[in-house]
């Protein structure tokens, strides 16, 4: 955040710096050589590396071209072509995190690596550009912005991402295991919450009028709002961009943001009064602990998550529904608010005669969340005496059916349809039991079992069977164990009076900024997890066979934060990461179980990003695991999971769709999973 410097959090490892050396301007770039940082990738699908170069008094960042060993820089609008540079070079043994910033905005051990002709600092980040190619440049604080060159000129934008680099002290670097990291949890993790945790400060302190909220911010947020469910719907339908109104959203972003620095300068204006009101502190504190508790009770984490599908406020002249009520009544909704009956009659209009206007039924189910789909559901009722359901069944066939069906279910009982059917389906779907027990917080799970039981499959014998006598009698071994294990929802949480003892004040110039962070090394008891990782060594890597008691006992059961540092642990122990121990003493669904939960410890959201990934790849399409994923995943953090899709496979998950999929189906999906 601008004008605040924000401690990193702990990274458990110690830090070892990237440096730059010279590069060879004959022959071709070897990136492997320099251990070059990859970054981005053109359109002719050459990789992009980190460099830098002297140009105009300064030293600038910008991007190597790995089949033309140049250097590209942006600068005073152009770009310029440099030969003499020099390549960022990542220690061996680090991880690299992406992490997503904008409006100048630096996160902890964010890679500096130039300065203007001013002296002023820049750091290496990334933008996506026109939606299609992923290039480094240059971050300029000051100037609240990332600079790139592309096709001879300079782009500016607000939003970009900027490395965080962690590790490279360890002992002799271990076996990498899955997902990109090795030893590493969660470290660049607890930098991107801390960050994104005093943007929620700044919204806390906007509700609270401790900072002005100018007039038109809401006006101005609603028209940004209605210009990206415009562009939703295009896509949906799949038109081309209108150049205009991207223009004019680009235009409502930049007001946006300029209205958020102001903000910003209201705040520090007001640290010194803020600072010395205790009452005040003890407020705000007490807030930003309750945005932590929400935040673990979301995701068993204080991760930021954010999904694509938000509560539908209010209508917009373009809305169908809006359009629809002008056509029919000559009646003009637009600025209404949200009317689940308005919806009920669009709907009945939709599925009502003959064919069905299924593009109307996906423009409905794909712009309102769960909760605002069971009001529209319940006003069908009252206004038509018919079941929506019942009638969306007689019209749809397909997977479109089957996802507009889903997105009618609490998430609660599609899950426990969905883990009934893994088990009562033909053969058992341990990769379903897997991706739901393994994923999910203790309270969704507590609301799943309670589902559970009230749902009968046609081959159950038994209606009163519960969740825990279906496992057992459809699973075995050390996998039915672990299933039972998290079944019970019960894993270990951090507790608010623990959470509030590990808050602190970030300090600027020995001045309180107004803003709290997290200590993460006082989320644990570093000596206990010492011994866990003694045990889990001992029970494994340390004896012949394995003890599966102890693996289960101690992945299912301590919270998040513990098993990060415990494996961090383990790594001084083993020289191996978790994953990989897990791989080498571990066999069949219990070792995918494992994975999957030490997977999801580290990065959920990247659990799920190969998780769709693997649905699509290759010939055929799972589409059964590919709709739950995203009808389960839409409103908590689909944001992160195509972050994480980018990051993993170089593309955006819409295109990945776009490709695999086709007709309506593919376009019920796209319009929930939105374009990056």
């Amino acid at each position: 955040m601008p004008g605040f410097t924000t401690p990193a959090a702990p990274a458990g490892y110690g830090q070892a710096a990237p440096t730059w050396i010279q590069a060879d301007s004959s022959g071709a770039f070897d990136s492997q050589r320099f251990r070059a940082l990859e970054a981005g990738y053109e359109k002719d699908g050459a990789k992009l590396y980190v460099g830098r170069g002297t140009l105009e008094g300064g030293v600038h960042l910008g991007a190597i071209h790995d089949q033309r060993n140049t250097c590209s820089i942006p600068l005073f609008g152009d770009e310029h072509i440099l030969r003499n540079f020099e390549v960022l070079s990542v220690p061996p043994g680090a991880s690299v995190q992406w992490v997503d910033s904008s409006n100048g905005s630096i996160p902890p051990n964010a890679v500096e690596g130039g300065k203007t002709e001013k002296n002023e600092k820049t750091y290496v980040g990334r933008v996506m550009h026109k939606n299609k190619y992923l290039i480094c440049g240059e971050v300029v604080p000051h100037e609240n912005c990332i600079y790139i060159s592309y096709k001879g000129k300079e782009h500016e934008y607000r939003e970009y991402q900027v490395p965080v680099i962690h590790g490279g002290a360890a002992p002799a670097a271990p076996p990498q295991g899955h997902m990109g990291g090795a030893y590493n949890y969660g470290a660049s993790q607890n930098a991107m919450a801390n960050q994104s945790l005093q943007q929620a400060q700044m919204r806390a302190y906007r509700q609270a009028g401790l900072i002005q909220q100018q007039e038109e911010d809401e006006e101005l947020e609603a028209m940004l709002a209605a210009k990206r469910r415009k562009a939703r719907r295009r896509a949906q339908l799949e038109e081309e961009d209108d150049e205009e109104d991207q223009a004019e959203t680009e235009a409502l972003q930049r007001k946006l943001e300029s209205r958020a620095r102001e903000a910003e300068e209201q705040l520090q204006k007001m640290q010194e009064t803020m600072a010395s009101d205790d009452s005040l502190k003890i407020q705000l504190k007490s807030a930003f602990v309750s945005e932590l508790m929400r935040r673990q009770a979301v995701s068993g984490t204080f991760d930021e998550t954010e999904g694509t599908i938000k509560p539908f406020a209010k209508y917009d002249s373009e809305d169908p529904v809006c359009v629809w009520f002008e056509s029919e009544k000559e009646a003009d909704i637009s600025g209404e608010a949200w009317d689940p009956l308005y919806d009920a009659e669009y709907m009945r209009k939709a599925i009502k005669g003959w064919g069905t206007d299924e593009k109307a039924i996906i423009a409905v189910v794909t712009t309102r969340t769960n909760a605002q789909r069971n009001r529209v559901m319940n006003d069908y009722k009252t206004a038509y005496g018919r079941d929506l359901l019942k009638d969306l069944r007689g019209d749809l066939s397909g997977h479109l059916e089957e996802v507009v069906l889903a997105l009618f279910e609490t998430p609660a009982r599609y899950d426990a349809w969905s883990v009934k059917k893994a088990i009562y389906g033909l053969g058992t779907n341990e990769r379903t039991l897997i991706e739901i027990l393994m994923t999910r917080t203790n309270a969704q799970i507590t609301e799943m079992v309670s589902e559970y039981d009230k749902i009968t499959y046609s081959k159950q014998k038994d209606p009163s069977s519960s969740i825990e006598r279906d496992i057992e009698g459809d699973c075995s071994g050390d996998f039915k164990r672990l299933l039972i294990s998290a079944a019970t929802g019960n894993r270990r949480l951090i507790g608010e009076k623990a959470l509030a003892e590990s808050v602190y004040e970030v300090l600027h110039d020995d001045k309180w900024t107004g803003m709290f962070a997290v200590d993460y090394g006082k989320l644990c008891n570093r000596d206990k997890c010492a011994r866990m990782a003694k045990e889990l060594f001992e029970a494994g890597e340390d004896k012949w066979g394995t003890d599966e008691e102890t693996f289960n006992r101690i992945f299912s059961t301590q919270d998040y934060y513990t098993l990060r540092v415990v494996w961090e642990e383990y790594v001084k122990l083993s020289q191996r990461d978790i994953l990989n121990s897990v791989e080498r003493e571990c066999h069949g669904s219990y070792k995918k179980g494992l994975t999957a939960v030490a997977q999801c410890i580290k990065c959920r959201p990247m659990f799920f990003a190969e998780r769709l990934y693997k649905t699509m790849k290759g010939l055929g399409t799972d589409d059964s695991t590919l709709i739950r994923i995203i009808v389960s995943r839409d409103e908590i953090d689909m944001v992160q999971i195509k972050a994480c899709f980018l990051e993993q496979y170089k593309q955006t998950l819409w295109n990945f769709i776009k490709d695999d999929t086709s007709g309506d189906y593919k376009r019920i999906l796209l319009a929930l999973v939105g374009k990056n």
